[in-house]
């Protein structure tokens, strides 16, 4: 199969996918039980008007409230920080060797509970020690017509010692994509770019 040049938008848009992803994960938990803590206050209002318990869920409901809008102001922020990035291209490419895949099973802090959420996640692993989240999307790459592939297809292509493009934002490494090296070639302009920072 014939190699596909990658070029800067096609990288963009698969980050900003990753970028989506990230912030989704941080705040459903707790707008949800600020919405449950609101529900319980207004049930208990109007069936079982007891003061001390409608007290309660009404702190209840204000501690998840604010929690969940310095939440949303720290993702504001970082979003901010993130889209000039991304506006600006500053992205690190690097060659990685294919290890292997594992699923782990990932806690989230970002949880309204003290234990937090525990689920599963996928994982790339590389050679230098490096990793990559596998996002949950079903199909990788498809701004390709012809080289988009599943989580599936892309760990049956993958063998140990196999080659990828590992790219990433500079500063925010979380927010990082996989390439095969076996179905996508650098445009020049990333090639002299990649090169020119190398040389730096």
């Amino acid at each position: 199969m014939e190699k596909q040049a990658l070029t800067l938008q096609n990288i963009l848009h698969d980050l900003r996918i990753v970028s989506k992803q990230n912030k989704n994960r941080r705040i459903p938990g707790l707008l949800c039980t600020m919405i449950l803590f609101a529900i319980f206050t207004v049930l208990t209002l109007v069936f079982l008007p007891i003061p001390l318990l409608v007290l309660v869920f009404l702190v209840l409901t204000a501690y998840y409230a604010v929690r969940c809008l310095r939440e949303r102001k720290d993702y504001s922020d970082e979003a901010q920080v993130l889209r000039a990035a991304l506006d600006r291209a500053n992205i690190s490419i690097s060659i990685e060797k294919f290890s292997h895949v594992e699923k782990e099973i990932l806690y989230e802090p970002h949880s309204v509970y003290h234990e937090g959420t525990k689920y599963p996640a996928k994982f790339f692993y590389f050679s230098s020690g490096n990793t990559w989240r596998v996002p949950e999307i079903f199909r990788f790459y498809t701004w390709s017509k012809t080289h988009y592939l599943t989580f599936e297809g892309l760990q049956n292509i993958s063998l140990a010692g196999d080659e990828f493009f590992y790219i990433s934002l500079q500063g925010s490494p979380d927010i990082s994509f996989i390439y095969p090296c076996k179905l996508f070639t650098l445009t020049k302009e990333l090639e002299q770019a990649t090169a020119e920072a190398v040389g730096e």
